[in-house]
């Protein structure tokens, strides 16, 4: 799984409601496609892991710890370099978007890429209730409907009971994510709309419709336990090297292209 993919639709949708000594554990299922990641919190700590790679993060300090599990390297640092590592990743994802283009074709893509940035298309998203409630891992939960314009686009299944992020946290973690470089209009879960919903309580469960090109995707907890947790738990782990964060941030990006065009041609 891309960092990019672990950044965006999960680690921006979950860390913002996770806190205190918490362990979670979350699938995320496209078609017969399933993985499943381990969330810990405690207190200022948050930690989210999948088999290839681990993200740390301390409130308190406003540091930053990843790991690569492929190849047993790391990473940690400040926000602020890590925001700075992101923008360049991105900027190396966008370049390499455009390899195999004609001179001409990489300038005219460029060019409307360079357009979409300064004038992003506008899109209105809105979140309303269905009356619908639901019992989900024994949590009373409220169903909503997202809609872009007039199209029902996603449902989620939220509980304002349950709050595991502590309250003097939640202004770094909205300032934090406002400044990474991966902002896009046309992704509902950064919308002005559904900040509430990921800042107060938690989404437990999530489906996102998908189209003729598309699958739906869901992403739901499966397990929430209350327990103790070793604060070490979220620090290296013994034996990983240390590594410049873009080297380890470009290294996931460029692994996770390699694997998908091998198995396209398989």
């Amino acid at each position: 799984m891309s960092l990019f993919k672990y950044l965006i639709f999960i680690f921006l949708f979950f860390v913002l409601t996770l806190s205190a000594d918490w362990y979670i554990e979350r699938n995320m299922k496209v078609d017969d496609y399933v993985v499943l990641e381990k969330i810990y919190s405690k207190g200022p700590f948050y930690k989210e892991t999948n088999p290839d790679n681990s993200l740390s993060v301390n409130w308190e300090t406003e540091q930053v710890l990843f790991e690569n599990h492929r190849h047993r390297i790391f990473w940690e640092g400040s926000f602020e370099e890590f925001q700075i590592g992101m923008q360049k990743v991105m900027q190396e994802s966008e370049a390499r978007m455009f390899e195999g283009y004609s001179e001409e074709e990489r300038k005219a893509a460029e060019a409307q890429l360079k357009k979409y940035k300064e004038n992003p298309q506008k899109m209105t998203f809105t979140v309303e209730a269905s009356g619908r409630n639901e019992n989900l891992l024994g949590y009373d939960c409220q169903e909503y409907i997202v809609r872009k314009d007039t199209n029902k686009i996603a449902a989620f299944y939220h509980s304002s009971k349950i709050h595991l992020i502590e309250n003097q946290y939640v202004g770094k973690a909205k300032a934090f994510f406002k400044k990474l470089d991966y902002a896009d209009a046309s992704d509902f879960l950064q919308s002005e709309a559904m900040e509430s919903y990921l800042f107060n309580g938690v989404i437990i469960k999530m489906i996102v419709y998908g189209d003729y090109t598309m699958p739906d995707e869901v992403e739901e907890y499966v397990n929430i336990q209350s327990e103790d947790i070793d604060p070490t738990f979220f620090g290296v782990t013994d034996g990983y090297s240390l590594m410049p964060l873009f080297e380890v941030l470009k290294l996931d990006l460029l692994e996770d292209e390699v694997d998908t065009d091998e198995s396209n041609e398989e």
